[in-house]
């Protein structure tokens, strides 16, 4: 099978030079990612994923500049892309999320893939980080996607099979046996491990996320027995961000179907117990309940960043830092901009406005 990126075609270089104080330019972390608006990514995916996210921040960006896209697998040139730079769409800085290399047919092919970035012809240096990542072989347990975990004694693998596996001390253990599993997360305490079960039963058509439905599970890594389903299995839960003591956990719900002036993106806040059972939970609107007002056409929505992801960064045990804004049809957006959002009581402040 082929791989391909779905962009446009190649487009003759302006002419237009960067200018000198306000150079535009591409800066890492590079990540690539299996789920689309991650925040951590891998260095190994596994085997045949029918496609792969990269993100990276952007700056100082205009019109007209030419953004090429150059993948490589194993050291040879697979797909070059260029197109001009749409400040109406991406703006001039922000988190590119939307790029994506990807096979619906048969999955991408093993091996170690790398994504070169240029602006106007100049390679981009996307900091020490690793422009690389590599699809696992199929086959064998360690074929997956790889988290270590904090006090880096163990690595937890899920497979593209949906299981679960703990690798320690040299050997392996099956944790989770399921039909799929999209994201992994540790607890801080290196032993408790969050992960997401995806519901395609009532999905439209892949992969489009109509119709689907996400479950959040707990499972221990040291008996691998207490799998735990942790919220409302009707909602679609993605990028789970626990707190540093391990009592909340943030979440980016809905499923991003756009129409209407309406934007199908949340935040929500679970609270657990001391034994790690489910206490409560907390949406955006129950944050800053001016954003909930019946008379606003349109919805407000957490958004992402340079350098703040969603579903938002954890500033202490219990503030939240997150960005939120809007879909530009309502009349009132002062409510956009950077908030703190303390978990403990339930209450959201404005910090920052958007930039």
């Amino acid at each position: 099978p082929t791989a391909g990126d779905p962009n446009p075609t190649p487009i003759p270089p302006t002419d237009v030079p960067p200018t000198a104080n306000a150079a535009p330019a591409f800066t890492g972390p590079l990540i690539f990612t299996t789920l689309p608006g991650a925040s951590r990514g891998f260095l190994i995916v596994a085997a045949a994923p029918p496609e792969v996210y990269a993100l990276w921040d952007y700056h100082n960006m205009r019109d007209g500049l030419t953004v090429r896209r150059e993948w490589y697998r194993d050291g040879a040139l697979i797909i070059n892309r260029e197109e001009r730079w749409d400040v109406n769409t991406y703006g001039t800085n922000g988190v590119m999320r939307d790029v994506k290399i990807y096979d619906y047919d048969g999955g991408l092919e093993s091996g170690v893939w790398e994504l070169r970035l240029y602006i106007d012809n100049q390679l981009q240096v996307m900091g020490s980080g690793p422009q690389t990542f590599t699809i696992a072989p199929p086959g064998g347990s360690a074929a997956g996607n790889e988290y270590p975990s904090p006090d880096g004694s163990a690595t937890a693998i899920h497979t593209s099979d949906g299981k679960l596996y703990l690798r320690k001390g040299g050997s392996e253990t099956l944790l989770v046996t399921t039909d799929e599993i999209t994201e992994v997360q540790w607890f801080p305490d290196s032993r408790l491990i969050a992960y997401i079960r995806p519901d395609r039963s009532d999905q439209q058509f892949f992969p489009a996320t109509i119709g689907l439905k996400t479950e959040l599970h707990f499972v221990d890594s040291q008996n691998g027995q207490d799998d735990r389903l942790i919220g409302d299995p009707s909602k679609v839960y993605q990028h789970p961000v626990i707190s540093p003591n391990g009592v909340y956990i943030a979440l980016q719900t809905g499923t991003e179907y756009g129409d209407a002036g309406f934007f199908d993106r949340g935040l929500e806040v679970i609270t657990l117990t001391a034994d790690y059972q489910l206490e409560s939970t907390r949406s955006l609107i129950e944050f800053v309940p001016a954003m909930g007002d019946s008379n606003l056409f349109g919805n407000y929505y957490p958004t992402d960043l340079p350098g703040l992801f969603l579903p938002g960064v954890w500033d202490s045990n219990t503030v939240l830092r997150v960005a939120i804004d809007s879909t530009g049809l309502l009349e009132e957006a002062t409510l956009r901009g950077v908030y703190l959002m303390d978990a403990a009581s339930g209450v959201g402040t404005k910090t920052a406005d958007l930039p």
